[in-house]
């Protein structure tokens, strides 16, 4: 186990290339995504139902950078999600984090 109680979902896990790593977070923690955490066939199951009926996850961009004892050294947030959100994938490069979405039509970048 590197990191627990994240504040979020994680998705994707990319090097910086400085040593650490950006976990990118699908959405912030909720209740519903707590409960089926644990439960791998109650999570089967929600997962053929319709997704008219999925848990609905909070539009909030967030990503993390760890160091490789996973201590959290900056998180990055947009609450209203109107920018970033659903962060599938973080791409450090030349002063830049480069954000990939699941629903969305492009790719985020970020100054640093």
């Amino acid at each position: 186990m590197l990191i627990e109680g994240l504040p979020g979902f994680p998705d994707g896990v990319a090097q910086s290339g400085r040593g650490t790593f950006w976990v990118a977070m699908f959405t912030v923690r909720n209740a519903a995504g707590d409960f089926l955490a644990p439960r791998p066939l109650l999570k089967r199951m929600v997962a053929n139902l319709p997704r008219a009926l999925w848990p609905k996850p909070e539009p909030y961009g967030l990503a993390i950078e760890i160091d490789e004892d996973g201590k959290v050294l900056q998180s990055l947030h947009d609450p209203s999600g109107a920018t970033v959100h659903q962060v599938t994938s973080v791409h450090e490069r030349d002063g830049a984090l480069y954000l990939g979405h699941l629903h969305r039509d492009r790719i985020s970048k970020v100054p640093l």
